[in-house]
Order: structure tokens, then C-alpha cells, then sequence
């Protein structure tokens, strides 16, 4: 739908983890061209969603994962860059953006084809901006990978194909 037919607001992330939560009556203007959201530097929109009023669960590349109430995440201009949902280590970035609720499990596949299953409920509404909870535990050594590949939220039983780069389906 787009932002003239629908009420409410946009929920706005980026891979250093900022989220913003804009009225969608803010894109109602006449221009071809307008900023959504204020990037600093090194940062990228990851994901749009319109907002309810499920909680939001943050995923970063390291395994590290963070969920809390979407109402705390203030209303701001269009212009404005947002707060920040989750602190980042050096070198690490937001893979995965969703609302969620307690029904269903996370899916976290490592880049070296490695899988872990959670159930949402697992994971407790805190506040945010902080660093959050380990979700997935890399060895030292790298053996099981060294950064997440693909994250998703999953309500229904489905098959999951995972083709490694040698040839071994999984």
C-alpha cells in the first residue's frame, strides 16, 4: 500500500542499527524526490515496514540479537536519522530487521551452512539500545563460520534447502 491510503507509521532500519519510526502522513508531499531518513556515514536503509505494535527484533551479523517494544522507538520527522537500537562491535552490522510477537522460531544459518532454530519466546523485550544477547555462538577457530548468512522468522512449518558451495545439499 502506499503512504497516502494508510494510516499510521513506517518503521525505518539501517545496518549500524538505527531505527526510526516516521508517520506515514509525512510522505504525503508533492515532490518527485524526498529523504526518508538521515544516513551518516558508512550506514544503509536494510528495511521499511509498516509499524504495529509487536515487538522488533534485531539480528547483526555476529550473532548477536536484541528485541524490544517497537512504542519505544519515538515518532520523528522525516529528515531525522532515528535512534539507535542496538550497539554494534567494530565490524559488525544489522543482517535481519522484523516485528515479531512469541509465535514462531528464528532460522540462523552461518556462511559456512552451519543452522541454529530458537523459538521467539526465547527471546526477552528489553530496553534498547543495548548489545543485546548472543543468538548464535561461533567457534574460535571458524569451523562453524565466521558471520551470519540468513536470518528469518518462521510461523509454519516449511522445508529449508541449504546448497553448500561444494555440491552437499542439507
Amino acid at each position: 500500500a502506499y503512504p497516502d491510503t494508510v494510516e499510521g507509521s513506517m518503521l525505518l532500519f539501517t545496518k549500524n542499527g538505527m531505527v526510526k519510526r516516521t508517520a506515514t502522513a509525512d510522505f504525503r508531499v508533492r515532490g518527485k524526490r524526498i529523504a526518508a531518513i538521515g544516513l551518516k556515514e558508512k550506514d544503509a536503509l536494510l528495511r521499511v515496514l509498516p509499524a504495529d505494535a509487536r515487538s522488533i527484533l534485531l539480528v547483526t551479523e555476529q550473532g548477536m540479537s536484541i528485541r524490544f517494544a517497537a512504542d519505544s522507538v519515538p515518532e520523528t520527522g522525516r529528515a531525522a536519522s532515528g535512534v539507535l537500537g542496538v550497539k554494534l562491535e567494530p565490524k559488525d552490522q544489522v543482517l535481519f530487521a522484523e516485528q515479531v510477537d512469541d509465535e514462531g522460531e528464528l532460522i540462523t544459518i552461518s556462511d559456512r551452512g552451519f543452522g541454529k532454530r530458537s523459538f521467539l519466546f526465547d527471546y526477552e523485550v528489553q530496553g534498547r539500545n543495548g548489545k543485546g544477547v548472543k543468538t548464535f555462538d561461533f567457534k574460535k577457530n571458524g569451523t562453524n563460520g565466521t558471520r551470519l548468512a540468513y536470518v528469518g522468522v518462521v510461523t509454519e512449518p516449511f522445508s529449508l534447502l541449504v546448497l553448500q558451495r561444494h555440491g552437499t545439499s542439507t
